[in-house]
């Protein structure tokens, strides 16, 4: 998203420079299907990027349904649901697991079905 972190912010859109500035250690992963990812990645551009939630505020809240806030890897993990049919579960999630009180970090993706670790970049 990001969104500086703080609740209430809404979210900015920063370079590729910014980001490694501000995040010198990335890994980057990769959903194996790539017409879901082509259609998670159009969800979020169509959504997020000029949609209707484009001016969405910032806030960590736990109910991955929820588009009243979003926060960064919310944001991923909606644009996957919404706009490709993927549901992952979170790493941290129990047996009973329920998006509706969740809250999702990226590090969830490392564990759920079908994201795969492309690499690591450290600036």
């Amino acid at each position: 998203m990001p969104g500086k972190g703080i609740a209430g912010s809404k979210r900015e859109i920063i370079s590729i420079g910014e980001w490694f500035s501000r995040y010198p250690s990335t890994q980057i992963y990769r959903y194996y299907d790539s017409d879901k990812a082509a259609k998670a990645g159009a969800y979020a551009y169509d959504v997020f990027g000029i949609g209707k939630l484009k001016d969405i505020t910032y806030r960590i809240t736990p109910n991955l349904y929820d588009q009243t806030y979003s926060y960064c890897s919310e944001l991923v993990w909606q644009s996957y649901y919404y706009g490709a049919g993927v549901i992952g579960k979170p790493c941290s999630a129990g047996f009973t697991w329920q998006p509706a009180t969740t809250i999702i970090t990226p590090y969830d993706f490392t564990c759920m079905p079908g994201f795969n670790l492309m690499g690591s970049i450290n600036w």
